[in-house]
């Protein structure tokens, strides 16, 4: 049996995309969200097992989702030197800006302590040089799962609710953004994009 797209998943469940992100969920929309998701990550299971994303093509897939907000601009492999840190020779990943507004996202395919680690040094000076920006965790969809229920997940939640990190969860046909722990643990609505795919 063809697998429906995503774009058509999602259309069963219109109702509740509609609820804004940041939105406090009742019971009810968390469990309905809660079977979206596993309706999601089911299907890309079926596309590609538990193979992770390489980190090239999330950082790909992460980019042209966060092209369409409009008026952004994408960097990739942007030095730390031009958002005002001191190191010279290392890079974000990417980072968007609109106006004064400015996030980054660093990628990981498989997320361990010691990028949580390295996530955490950056927190400080980039909320410090940056207060109204977000640094955000890009990985694998396929590893929300790990985020919460894994040996990181006081970690991550830590960093999310004590230390302003933001969470994108993707796939090369969606993505996830959780600016908060709440949308992380589905208690809150998260914001989904979808790849946008010509008819016909």
């Amino acid at each position: 049996m063809a697998l429906s797209s995503p774009e058509e998943r999602a259309a069963q469940f219109e109702t509740l995309l509609d609820v804004t992100a940041g939105t406090a969920l009742t019971p009810e929309q968390a469990a309905t969200l809660d079977s979206f998701v596993t309706m999601l990550m089911d299907g890309t299971r079926e596309q590609r097992g538990q193979l992770l994303l390489s980190r090239d093509r999330l950082v790909t897939a992460i980019g042209l989702f966060l092209r369409q907000f409009p008026g952004i601009e994408i960097k990739y492999a942007e030095p730390f030197a031009s958002l005002g840190f001191g190191s010279a020779r290392s890079q974000f990943d990417i980072v968007a800006t609109w106006g004064d507004e400015v996030s980054v996202v660093e990628v990981r395919d498989n997320v361990t302590s010691r990028d949580l680690e390295q996530i955490k040094n950056y927190l400080g000076t980039f909320r410090t040089l940056h207060p109204t920006g977000k640094l955000f965790l890009g990985t694998d969809v396929l590893n929300w799962p790990a985020l919460l229920f894994g040996p990181l997940c006081g970690t991550v939640a830590e960093l999310a609710a004590q230390e302003g990190m933001g969470v994108i969860l993707a796939d090369e046909e969606y993505a996830v953004i959780c600016e908060t722990w709440q949308q992380v643990t589905m208690e809150s609505m998260p914001q989904f994009l979808f790849t946008e795919q010509s008819e016909g």
